[in-house]
């Protein structure tokens, strides 16, 4: 890895046309600004990345000298243990010489001088200062990372400079938003096809420098990165990855002037950034494993070794419907470098920032990505004993299966100026690559994952409810009919929702029958589960009809589906 060079803030050569090609349109008053601004950026950038390999080469040559490694006041007081025993070792030889009479100087003296000299010399080896250890200097203050069991010392003058220029960065960006429409209006910078100065420069300092990102992320897992620092520098990926996305999901056309919202109902603050979270996503595209292999291992604070899924590896449950079909080994365990639990949240809003853009959804979802992506969250980052990790986990793997999309909401219009989006792939949202991906991988992670072991007995209490609200969600959402009917068509997943309505949580009690109801009121059950409904017709219809009482008369909904799964328990019969 070679050392990044910090450029000069006034580069030879003119960036003005490079940005306005790259970025679209750009006033000539504006290139000088962008020139100026951009070579800022890159000094930031540069700067930053610079003082990342000093504090890294730092850690490395500690590692390899341990004298080096040892604290500042250690090799004091060694230095200290070893005057005093140099100081003591000449008094003992001046004590010797006192007794035997002989002289310790080299030079021609009276026997009487040698006697005085000598009886001097060893008053002052035995009351001198350095035989007398001094007292140990106070610890430095310490810092207390909030939601951490550890503290981290006072920065050091590079740790601080980094620190400083990411904060710097943050505040270019964060105020250049807040400012957008103060100093101009909406409408005039979407008509001129104007871009943010600050954050187009930095696509521009990134796009230079590609492997800045991929290295802070693999240094922010090494924990070099100062605190505040790791905060700023995730609040920047995730403001560049979604600057220019709806709330919807979709990113902003451009194809409306109006000075409030567009004909397809975007905002123009979103038209303005399009280009940036368009730029932004194409680099994470171009660097995808340094970036994705990071913030996906960065969730394993736990980093203990054994059978669970691993970026980069396979589990060994996946010999069994294996992704690409093949019947590999699991790979070797090895220990996995610990996180901490800010780093894994920071690791999980870039990662479902970066997820909101369907390319790279698409791609992190692929067959060859899902036993290294995919399949460590189901496997072992849902299980952190931390509960905010946990949480945070969870909320990403719902993503993997829904796509972010809200399945009671109505599907969003295609956008304006498109293709036929029905047919390009490029076009489609989130929630119709979720909805292919759990189709195409139903036995992996349908079966094998979410209704075998994440709700097991054995699966604990936030995992299990998190897990069965999930089922419910992907089975109810339009897109997934397919993925629902071969869900309820299985006998033994309805054993184990039948199971789920028996537990000591009235919680998941509650998320089981929204499940159940599914089965009853498919139209087209099998005759296996049309079986098992009918023998156990009697216990059921008992159950439900005192099945959560109480929200009958707050929750009408819930009475009424409840009537209704009774009744049609009642008049189901077996053909035969």
């Amino acid at each position: 890895m070679t050392d990044p060079g910090v450029p000069s803030r006034a580069p030879s050569n003119p960036l003005g046309g490079i940005i306005a090609n790259i970025f679209g349109g750009g006033s000539k008053s504006g290139d000088i600004t962008s020139i100026e601004t951009c070579s800022d950026m890159e000094f930031l950038i540069c700067r930053t990345h610079a003082d990342l390999h000093s504090i890294v080469r730092g850690d490395e040559d500690e590692d390899d000298d341990e004298h080096e490694h040892e604290p500042a006041a250690a090799r004091n007081e060694e230095e200290k243990v070893t005057d005093i025993q140099t100081a003591g070792e000449h008094a003992s030889v001046l004590d010797t010489a006192r007794l035997s009479g002989g002289s310790t100087d080299f030079g021609t003296r009276s026997p009487a001088r040698e006697r005085d000299e000598t009886s001097a010399n060893v008053e002052d080896a035995d009351l001198s200062p350095a035989l007398v250890p001094a007292p140990s200097p106070p610890p430095p203050p310490q810092q207390f990372v909030h939601g951490n069991s550890h503290t981290i010392p006072q920065l050091s003058p590079t740790e601080q400079d980094l620190a400083s220029c990411m904060a710097r960065i943050k505040s270019l960006i964060l105020d250049e938003h807040n400012d957008f429409g103060k100093k101009r209006a909406p409408s005039d910078a979407s008509a001129s096809g104007q871009t943010p100065p600050h954050a187009s420069a930095l696509i521009y300092a990134l796009t230079k420098h590609p492997d800045f990102v991929p290295d802070v992320l693999t240094n922010l897992l090494r924990g070099v990165i100062p605190f505040e620092a790791r905060k700023d520098f995730a609040f920047m990926v995730c403001f560049m990855l979604v600057c220019g996305i709806h709330d919807d999901g979709m990113l902003a056309s451009g194809t409306s002037t109006s000075a409030s919202a567009g004909a397809d109902g975007l905002d123009e603050t979103y038209r303005f950034y399009r280009g940036i979270s368009a730029n932004m996503e194409q680099y994470v595209l171009e660097n995808f494993e340094t970036i994705m292999d990071p913030l996906v291992r960065g969730h394993d604070v736990v980093g203990a070794a054994g059978s669970l899924a691993e970026p980069g590896g396979r589990s060994e449950d996946d010999t069994k419907g294996s992704v690409a079909g093949e019947a590999n080994a699991a790979a070797p365990s090895k220990q996995i470098q610990k996180s901490t639990p800010d780093v894994a949240l920071h690791c999980g809003a870039m990662l479902r920032a970066a997820l909101r853009h369907p390319k790279l959804f698409r791609l992190f979802l692929s067959d060859d990505n899902v036993s290294r992506y995919v399949l460590p969250f189901l496997d072992r980052y849902v299980h952190q004993p931390n509960f905010e990790v946990q949480g945070d986990a969870l909320e990403t793997m719902n993503y993997f299966f829904t796509g972010g999309i809200n399945p009671a909401a109505p599907p969003a219009p295609p956008r304006q100026g498109s293709k036929d989006t029905a047919d390009d792939k490029e076009s489609a949202n989130t929630g119709d690559i979720a909805s292919e991906f759990l189709e195409r991988q139903y036995a992996l992670i349908v079966e094998d994952r979410l209704n075998n072991k994440l709700l097991s007995p054995k699966t604990s209490y936030v995992a299990k409810r998190a897990s069965i609200q999930l089922l419910s969600t992907v089975l109810l959402t339009r897109s997934n009919y397919a993925v629902m009917m071969k869900y309820v068509s299985s006998r033994h997943n309805l054993r184990t929702i039948m199971l789920l309505l028996r537990d000591q949580s009235g919680h998941i009690t509650f998320d089981a029958f929204h499940v159940f109801k599914i089965f009853v009121a498919n139209p087209q059950k099998t005759r296996e589960v049309t079986k098992i409904l009918v023998d156990n017709r009697t216990k059921l219809i008992k159950y439900l009809d005192g099945l959560h009482k109480d929200r009958e008369s707050s929750d009408i909904q819930f009475r009424d589906e409840k009537k209704l799964v009774i009744s049609t328990l009642e008049g189901l019969e077996l053909e035969e």
